[in-house]
């Protein structure tokens, strides 16, 4: 069934997808920006576009037109390889002229920032984040950025104050809550502040208990050197899946790591079981090789070169 540009803006309205019109005030032009910046964050950028530049011929200075403009075209595809396309440069490019019309107003600093994040450019992100939280109308989203850019320069201590910052100015729902509190975690991980990291993912674990949260929490205690605690939490995953051949495999490898051979050739043995493929099967044969069983080492490199 075919859904009409109408149809489908206001179910995304009625699933609050994206922010109502009155965030971008009353009447027809609030009403036609929100449709825009809903199709966008959908996904729709070719018509959030045409929406926007019919906005912009009546309201050559709209700033906000421009920066939704901008999303658009940093999102126009997949942004894997963005930089070298003509998407990033259109999008700051829009974000620039918003600027023009408005220096005062935070929201274009932020999207400035998280371009010169996309681009490494983090020393000028840091720079535009700031900017982002000091001018007269600011956005506080400049405290996510600025995380995101000390982080990547070391500065983790930097990096920690502004996400909590970020997390006390905010009304997150559950989902996006856990989604900072693991970037705060990661940045405590690289800090090497284990304690307070896994502190942190266990909390998050009572949030939202998914496979996600738990692999955090398994990388976490491997850089602390805690293999036999991390082998605990994939019990706890195999609880819920005795045969989750990944949640085996990971667990092989952290019985390596804890110097427990046999138990880890067992659960490569349950993990082939269930799904025998050449990875697992050359991990297994290297074990048998440490433990003295050649034999067996090389039925299982053969059987892995015929997959």
């Amino acid at each position: 069934m075919k859904i009409s540009r109408f149809g489908l803006v206001s179910f995304l309205i009625a699933c609050s997808i994206f922010p109502a019109s009155n965030v971008y005030g009353k009447g027809d032009l609030g009403r036609r920006l929100a449709e825009a910046d809903a199709l966008s964050h959908n996904g729709h950028y070719i018509e959030a576009r045409q929406i926007v530049q019919s906005i912009l011929r009546k309201y050559p200075r709209e700033k906000e037109a421009y920066i939704i403009l901008g999303n658009s075209y940093l999102n126009m595809d997949d942004n894997g390889e963005s930089l070298g396309r003509k998407g990033y440069k259109q999008a700051v490019e829009s974000f620039e002229k918003a600027r023009a019309i408005d220096p005062e107003y935070g929201k274009t600093y932020d999207n400035l920032a998280e371009c010169a994040v996309m681009n490494g450019d983090y020393k000028e992100a840091v720079v535009l984040s700031t900017k982002a939280l000091t001018v007269k109308q600011p956005c506080y989203s400049g405290y996510r950025q600025r995380c995101i850019a000390y982080e990547a320069l070391g500065k983790y201590d930097l990096a920690i104050k502004d996400i909590d910052a970020y997390l006390k100015k905010g009304s997150f729902n559950r989902s996006d809550q856990v989604k900072y509190q693991m970037l705060k975690a990661g940045i405590l991980e690289n800090a090497k502040r284990f304690d307070e990291a896994l502190a942190i993912y266990k909390n998050c674990e009572s949030l939202q208990n998914e496979d996600t949260v738990k692999l955090r929490m398994i990388g976490c205690l491997r850089k602390a050197g805690r293999a036999r605690d991390a082998i605990g939490v994939t019990n706890a995953m195999l609880k819920a899946n005795s045969e989750d051949e990944f949640a085996l495999q990971l667990r092989a490898k952290l019985k390596v790591e804890a110097g427990d051979l046999k138990g880890a050739i067992d659960d490569y043995s349950r993990a082939i079981d269930s799904l025998p493929t050449a990875s697992l099967l050359n991990e297994r044969a290297a074990l048998y090789d440490k433990t003295g069983r050649s034999d067996l080492a090389k039925k299982d490199r053969k059987r892995a070169s015929g997959l």
